[in-house]
């Protein structure tokens, strides 16, 4: 609104001086502006005064700028000429103050601005002349601002701001590069960043200089001015061919500049990032990164990389950093290893081989001795002989020139010992030190690729006759690490992590499925909550159904967990169907090492509902829940029958659960405020009343992203839930770990009561047909409730054909809304396969649900797992 007060100022001054240009306007408004005490960069020449515009006598200049004094030529004294105009028929005589403070506020050293007077006279309707003086050699380099006061004895006021800019000495810094052979890497952007950079209190740095610098590293080196100062930089090396597969994390903390000056990122200087287990791992999935944190910025100033089987990662040995931290973290993945593979015959020798672990766990488990012929890619007729036998395979390398194409060379080479019949295929790259070639896999055999010197050295074996391999292969890992180690402040040289079973969470964990094809993906997030961090993740895929234990760690409660499972159907052609995605989220901090609960992902029944915060700084939206708005937000969150695990799959932008709301027997009508907010409200106004919510979640044959589809599931098609509650205004503030929905100021969860099914079965969520079938069942509102009542009554029916008829089932109390349910199941034969589930609870408050779940788990007779 600065812009019509003024105009309308302008337009009285003009109406009383009709004979005034713009310029003349302008000087009498800003140099009549009154002091507000707020800095020159903010307030400018101050606030619009229009009583003193109009009384004004003397009208000096809108302002004196210097501009840039640039070293080292502008580094002398420079003076200005300050006009002062007389509107009266008398003299008036000013007397002339300067005053100069630098960006921060303080002010400047004594002779950094003066005049080359202290009083002038200005004479009737003339105009006289001052100097101003700036000195930039005196204060030290950096923006300054000044203030040029004239006054009038009892009278008239100008002031006139002053500034200029002591550019400071800049020194060429420049950037060195070079690979694990000395060699200069691709060209690339890096940041360098200011070590003496006030993040905290911006108004303490030069405003002309920036927090960090971008220089291009083209052929290995790169150049860029900068100031005096301490600087710091990281970088990421990939180096990927026949014999080196390897990534270099480069990092340089606090490098004085303060003269012509060098960092050189250098990976012949870098040491191995060593991860040690006490078994044969296979590596799922890492990544990698070196960062620099500088106290005050809301990230941190890293280089990282994605790896996976096969890859080499090393990083430069750094001091600790005394300002902030310099660091690295490791983000891995590893399984037990899915193959052994040992020479028994003519003598012993276990080879070290590459193979892709998702297609491995595909192949049929169990262990074989079986001999071992060699063939060469380039002779087709040579696979005859692999009939009933490994074939080693030597690829060639004739027009083989990149990493590409020797995994299409290995992939034919595979294909063609396939078809002559051979039981499984081991391959090497004959070129000088050629690693194993990693992106390989085949769906009828196990494809195993070795280095060129094992793979040499079997041939040699082979071809002299009698060698006999060893083949273990397992269908599963009965263990999975996901580690996260990190150098907080300094990285060591040697670089070496031990795994220890004893610092980590040892989780018995399970996967289960609908369908005994789906495809799975883990990604687990560690995240620190001490220093800002990020992390880019794939995921680990494999095929569910399963079960092993998965280790995390090391235990730390300085590390927040976000973990995420996800399910997708398979394609026609055996891959997994990303439109089929449904996914579950856990947030954990695991501040102390043991044996945790056992963890059951996607248990059947999937329910929606409001889930419960465990830990973490992301808050989980409060849902069944009432704002100070007068709105009643719906269930939205789907959960399994872990306690902490949920999916909110509205965020993909879509909102299937269909829900209406009554009040004495009136419905309320549902809107959706926001396009981005798929979740209806219902707007209850201030009243405190009692209110009906019908909910139907109902999956979709055809997949929606994010929600439970036909294509993974085969139970709870449909639940109908019908809650009756008591509902007041929000009387008190959320607990921790939830939000409210927007801006909100305060709500709270209704007392809708929830039935959480405890169900332990098979990994095809199948419980065993023609036997008692015993389980646990919580009923109750959410634990943040308000007028919520103890659960005084909880009953449950049964129904094998889809709720033609239903059978009560035996229920027994135990505690605080907990119950153990007992169902007798008929014979398979005597059944649909599947077993629906109608419940009816109500608390002491009076509120009341009634829920029925169709197929809400499948019966069978052989339970897996």
């Amino acid at each position: 609104m600065a812009t019509p007060h003024v105009a309308g100022a302008a337009a009285l001054l003009a109406q009383k001086h009709p004979d005034w240009r713009s310029g003349t306007l302008k000087a009498s408004l800003t140099t009549s502006a009154k002091d507000v005490g707020v800095s020159w960069y903010e307030g400018g020449s101050g606030r619009l005064d229009v009583p003193a515009a109009l009384a004004g006598k003397v009208v000096g200049p809108p302002s004196v700028a210097f501009g840039r004094l640039s070293y080292p030529d502008g580094q002398a004294p420079a003076t200005r000429q300050v006009t002062y105009t007389n509107l009266t028929d008398r003299d008036v005589t000013l007397s002339l103050t300067v005053s100069a403070k630098q960006w921060n506020g303080d002010q400047a050293p004594a002779g950094v601005a003066s005049l080359d007077r202290d009083t002038v006279v200005v004479p009737a309707r003339g105009q006289a002349k001052i100097g101003v003086r700036i000195d930039p050699t005196i204060g030290p380099a950096g923006a300054y601002s000044g203030l040029i006061t004239a006054t009038e004895t009892g009278g008239t006021t100008v002031r006139t701001p002053i500034s200029f800019y002591d550019a400071p000495e800049t020194y060429p810094l420049t950037v060195k590069m070079a690979d694990s052979r000395g060699n200069a890497p691709a060209q690339r952007l890096l940041t360098v960043v200011r070590d003496d950079y006030d993040w905290t209190n911006p108004t303490n740095n030069d405003p002309f200089i920036p927090p960090y610098f971008y220089v291009s590293v083209a052929n290995g080196t790169g150049t860029v001015e900068v100031p005096r100062g301490k600087y710091s930089t990281t970088a990421v090396v990939v180096e990927q061919a026949a014999d080196v597969r390897r990534a270099t994390l480069l990092g340089a903390a606090e490098v004085p500049v303060d003269k012509p000056s060098t960092i050189a990122l250098d990976a012949r200087t870098a040491v191995p990032m060593q991860v040690e287990t006490k078994t044969p791992t296979d590596t799922r999935e890492r990544f990698t990164a070196v960062q620099r944190y500088v106290p005050g910025v809301p990230w941190s100033f890293a280089s990282g990389v994605l790896t996976g089987p096969g890859w080499q990662v090393y990083i430069t040995p750094s001091a600790a950093a005394g300002h902030g931290t310099v660091g690295s973290q490791d983000h891995l993945t590893l399984g037990q290893s899915l193959v052994d593979l040992n020479v028994r015959t003519p003598q012993q020798l276990a080879l070290h081989p590459l193979y892709d672990a998702v297609s491995m766990a595909g192949k049929r488990a169990g262990q074989w001795e079986l001999p071992v012929v060699s063939v060469d890619s380039a002779n087709p007729a040579g696979f005859a002989a692999a009939k009933d036998k490994v074939a080693l395979v030597r690829v060639g390398t004739t027009g083989v020139a990149d990493a590409e194409q020797s995994v299409r060379a290995t992939q034919d080479a595979t294909t063609q010992a396939g078809k002559a019949g051979a039981v499984a295929v081991l391959t090497y790259l004959d070129a000088p030190s050629a690693l194993p070639v990693v992106g390989t896999t085949d769906d009828q055999v196990p494809l195993l690729s070795l280095s060129r010197e094992e793979g040499q050295r079997l041939r040699e074996m082979a071809e002299r006759g009698g060698v006999t391999i060893s083949i273990t292969v397992r269908s599963k890992p009965e263990y999975m690490y996901n580690l996260y180690f990190r150098d907080r402040n300094g990285v060591p040289a040697p670089h070496v992590n031990r795994v220890d079973p004893a610092t980590l969470v040892a989780v018995d964990t399970r996967y289960h499925s609908d369908k005994p094809d789906n495809f799975f993906t883990k990604k687990w997030f560690a995240l620190p909550t001490d220093v800002p961090s990020s992390v880019a993740l794939i995921g680990t895929q494999f095929r569910g159904p399963s079960q092993w234990t998965e280790y995390v760690g090391p235990a730390d409660n300085k590390v927040f967990w976000k973990r995420f499972v996800l399910q997708m159907a398979p394609t026609s052609s055996g891959t997994p169907d990303v439109a089929t995605t449904f996914s579950m989220i856990s947030e954990d901090v695991f501040a102390t090492a043991g044996l945790r609960p056992q963890e059951r992902w996607f248990q059947a029944p999937i329910h929606s509902g409001a889930a419960t915060y465990k830990a973490g700084g992301f808050p989980l939206l409060c849902s069944l829940c009432r704002d100070s708005m007068g709105n009643f937000i719906p269930a939205a969150q789907l959960m399994d029958s872990t306690h902490g695990h949920f999916a909110e799959p509205w965020q993909a932008g879509q909102y299937l659960s269909k829900v209406r709301m009554y009040r004495g027997g009136q419905e309320i009508p549902r809107q959706v405020v926001d396009p981005s907010l798929p979740i209806p409200l219902f707007h209850i106004g201030q009243e405190s009343a009692r209110y009906r919510l019908e909910t139907v979640d109902e999956w979709p044959a055809k997949p929606a992203y994010g929600w439970p589809n036909g294509a993974v599931h085969r139970l709870t098609p449909k639940t109908t839930t019908v809650a009756t509650f008591n509902s007041a205004p929000p009387a008190s503030a959320l607990p921790p770990g939830y939000k409210c929905l927007g801006t909100r100021a305060k709500c709270a969860f209704q007392p809708v009561i929830q039935v959480d099914y405890q169900l332990g079965l098979d990994l095809l969520n199948q419980a065993p047909a023609g036997r008692t079938f015993t389980f646990d069942v919580g009923v109750g509102s959410h634990e943040g409730a308000e007028s919520a009542g103890r659960i005084t009554e909880f009953r449950l029916w049964y129904s094998t054909n889809d709720g033609t008829s239903w059978q009560r089932a035996q229920v027994v109390a135990k505690r605080n809304g907990q119950y153990s349910v007992q169902i007798a199941h008929p014979a398979l034969n005597q059944t649909n396969g599947f077993v629906s589930l109608r419940a009816e609870a109500w608390d002491a408050a009076g509120n009341r649900m009634n829920q029925t779940m169709q197929r809400a788990y499948a019966l069978t007779a052989n339970p897996v797992g």
